[in-house]
């Protein structure tokens, strides 16, 4: 700035010049007073405008770097998202296709068991079949027990009479062989 300005000791035709004309010399060096000044002012306006705009600069410097940064997460959370959307369809079809399996393995085992089922139950009604068999068989043994006990009670009871009253006895013996008979 010095050098700009003529300031400094490099300056040698000022030096030389020394001994100005008196009223030409102060209007030069007033006119060389007041360039100079004004040339330090407008320096110092650029440097104090140079301030700002590193200023500035750095600031949008840092916004760009926020709007960067805040492009980048956005693009990680998309990228993320994808990725999880992917993850989640691979989850979906390994699931759809287990459940396909699941619901298959069901369907037969089911199958089985109505089958299993139905033998069994046929197996059931054979049984129950076989024992009513043997239930009607044992209640027409136990029918004609009866009628034999009764039979042979029957025939004690009139020999302990005697034959006193043989009408009556035969009418008894009718009577016995219709109970008998009905219940036959």
């Amino acid at each position: 700035m010095e050098a700009l300005l003529g300031t400094g000791k490099g300056c040698g035709s000022e030096q030389a010049n020394a001994t100005p004309l008196p009223e030409e010399g102060k209007e030069k060096a007033t006119l060389l007073e007041e360039q100079r000044r004004e040339i330090l002012e407008i320096l110092q306006g650029h440097e104090e405008e140079k301030e700002k705009l590193r200023q500035v600069l750095q600031a949008e410097t840092q916004r760009l770097a926020q709007d960067i940064k805040i492009q980048v997460e956005k693009g990680k959370d998309a990228e993320l998202k994808e990725q999880l959307s992917e993850l989640f369809r691979a989850l979906k079809r390994t699931h759809e296709g287990t459940l396909q399996e699941l619901r298959r393995a069901h369907d037969q085992e089911k199958l089985l068991l109505a089958e299993s089922h139905q033998r069994s139950q046929e197996a059931l009604q054979e049984t129950i079949d076989a024992l009513n068999s043997q239930l009607k068989s044992f209640q027409e043994k136990m029918k004609r027990v009866e009628e034999s006990l009764l039979s042979r009670d029957y025939k004690k009871h009139i020999e302990v009479q005697g034959n006193a009253g043989t009408g009556i006895s035969l009418g008894l013996v009718s009577v016995t062989s219709l109970v008998l008979g009905g219940l036959g």
